[in-house]
């Protein structure tokens, strides 16, 4: 049996009286499809062009109401609000329905719907990165109700080659919160509803209910590098205090897919991540539930729709409430209504599409470095990409992949602001983005150290400070930004060099050897100086005294030899010479 209806249409400001049939397909998450079928000769004048009038509804906004005709209790009326995006004309002389035109379109919600969009957003709440992700939209076509349950901030989160409605279905999905459009106005978490009652053999035409076990015993799990701990939370442990046909479906899940199953969950790092990672598995559990029991029901009332609770009962039985994830409205040229819908059990409050592991997508990507002095210590920087340049945004801090690394020891090159780097994505998740390395450009180029058979191998710091391997020479070089260095010649030869000083120190300069630019020459020892060849030695101490040692000791002075000393003894053992041009002896 059929309602009896009245329906309104206006495709911008011109109403239509009269149609064949009209349909209107809705589902959560997804745009509405409408499709209305007119006689050619209601909306075109006789003329030998096709689409003259009609092509001018493209675009504009479709309204229709539809009420029982009359006052019948317990019935409500349907109220949708779309945009008509195709106008397809047929002449159809020998077919039975004559000539025609199909104006189809969809839900406002369409209109965000507009191609691929680039955003991220740090330490945000979900409300607002929301209503900045819809800014610019036509708020006279697509009225929005944006109320998260999660009001705490997303440490990262992307908008990666999605379109603004994308980007919010993946956002339900990920964190679990109510997305659909309601006819007039797009809902994201909290909503208001209405309570339909249906009653079998009057507005409820047929209705079945399907229970269809799914596996949903899993151990989920997730790495935690701030702390160096692994998070896990089983499904086993959430109650969900379901009862009914939802407990009895899935008590036999549990019997059927009795395994449990460890699922890793790519979720990027933050303070909260053990919290978040409970929150979402025992979300994930409850909307499986929820999946295993479906309603499905034939109705001639114009109420039921998406969002709303239905409630149904025939004159001995309650069979519970059920939230309408999906209903078609079919209408006919003589008034005849009905609706065909799905629902699922409204005694647990989950969004039915919640998918914990809805992460963007992303491939590698380069970046520019903006920061990087990590001020927990843990030498990651933070990065712009190009898409983020326009708005002033960056990403938290990433890790950097290094050939070495761990506690006190490592490879420790961190990449200088202002260059370039490739991002890599810990399992392609553009949430958890990470420095894979970096890249020369145009205007930051190698310099020197390119050469025409690959000969050097080199390392340089942002202050000039470079070590050089020449495989053409097989050498080694060091060098500082003063110059000063020490080189490996390749051939046994090793030279240092420097243009000021040359020192070397040995424990807090106890023991000390200097050489400068102006010819001077320092020894100094605290204890002890020697100098010893085979036989031969030249032993200094703290004390004052000199050693010198030796099976014969020249002393030449060309001009004088002068010893002197307050307490003077010459001994001299065997046979003593003493020659000169004068000698006094006294």
């Amino acid at each position: 049996m059929a309602l009896q209806s009245k329906l309104d249409i206006y495709i911008g400001d011109t109403p239509i009286t009269s149609f064949k049939k009209f349909s209107l397909r809705q589902k959560i998450t997804e745009h509405h499809d409408f499709e209305l079928i007119c006689r050619t000769d209601v909306l075109e004048q006789l003329s030998g062009e096709m689409v003259s009038q009609t092509k001018n509804f493209l675009g504009e906004s479709f309204v229709v109401q539809i009420k029982p005709l009359g006052f019948i209790g317990g019935y409500k009326e349907l109220a949708f609000k779309g945009i008509v995006t195709s106008v397809n004309s047929t002449k159809g002389f020998q077919n039975s329905t004559g000539d025609s035109v199909v104006i189809s379109g969809k839900s406002s919600s369409i209109i965000a719907d507009d191609g691929p969009h680039y955003a991220s957003h740090n330490d945000v709440p979900l409300s607002d990165i929301l209503q900045k992700t819809f800014q610019g939209y036509d708020i006279s076509m697509l009225a929005l109700s944006f109320d998260p349950t999660k009001t705490d901030a997303l440490h990262y989160s992307v908008q990666q080659n999605e379109s603004s409605y994308e980007y919010a279905t993946r956002l339900a999905a990920q964190y679990s919160e109510w997305f659909y459009y309601n006819g007039n106005t797009l809902v994201f978490g909290n909503a208001k509803y209405d309570t339909v009652p249906l009653s079998y053999g009057i507005d409820l035409q047929e209705f079945s209910l399907e229970l269809a076990p799914k596996p949903n015993k899993y151990k989920y799990f997730t790495n935690d590098y701030l702390t160096d701990e692994q998070h896990e939370k089983s499904t086993a442990e959430v109650n969900t205090g379901v009862n009914g046909y939802n407990q009895f479906t899935n008590d036999k899940s549990e019997s059927i897919f009795s395994k449990e199953t460890a699922v890793y969950i790519n979720s990027y790092d933050d303070a909260k991540l053990k919290q978040r990672l409970d929150t979402h598995v025992i979300q994930q559990k409850k909307a499986t539930i929820v999946n295993q029991v479906i309603v499905k029901g034939k109705s001639d009332n114009p109420g039921v729709n998406l969002g709303d609770v239905v409630t149904i009962q025939d004159d001995m039985t309650g069979y519970g409430s059920f939230r309408i994830i999906k209903v078609t409205h079919t209408a006919s040229e003589n008034g005849k209504y009905y609706n065909e819908f799905e629902g699922i059990t409204a005694e647990l409050d989950v969004y039915p599409n919640t998918d914990m592991m809805a992460f963007p997508k992303s491939e590698t990507q380069v970046a520019t470095v903006m920061e990087n002095v990590d001020p927990d210590g843990l030498s990651r920087i933070r990065v712009q990409f190009p898409w983020q340049k326009p708005y002033g945004e960056i990403t938290p801090w990433l890790r950097v992949v290094s050939p070495h690394a761990g506690g006190e020891k490592g490879f420790h090159f961190i990449p200088e602001k202002g260059e370039e780097v490739l991002i890599g994505f810990e399992g392609g998740n553009a949430e958890r983005p990470y420095v894979m390395g970096s890249m020369y450009t145009g205007t930051a180029q190698p310099g020197a150290f390119q050469s025409d058979a690959n000969d050097i191998k080199a390392i340089q710091s942002r202050s000039g400070t470079k070590l050089v391997l020449d495989d053409k020479e097989g050498s080694t070089t060091i060098t500082d930004q003063g110059t000063a260095g020490i080189k490996l010649d390749g051939n046994g030869v090793a030279v240092t060099n420097a243009q000021e000083r040359n020192e070397v120190n040995i424990a807090d300069k106890s023991s000390l050897f200097i050489m400068d630019k102006d010819g001077n020459i320092v020894f100094e020892g605290k204890k002890q100086f020697q100098i010893i060849i085979g036989e031969s030695s030249l032993i200094m101490d703290k004390e004052g005294n000199i050693a010198i040692n030796g099976k014969n000791i020249i002393i030449n002075g060309k001009e004088s030899v002068d010893n002197r000393s307050s307490g003077s003894q010459v001994l001299l053992n065997k046979n003593a010479k003493v020659t000169g041009s004068k000698v006094d002896i006294n």
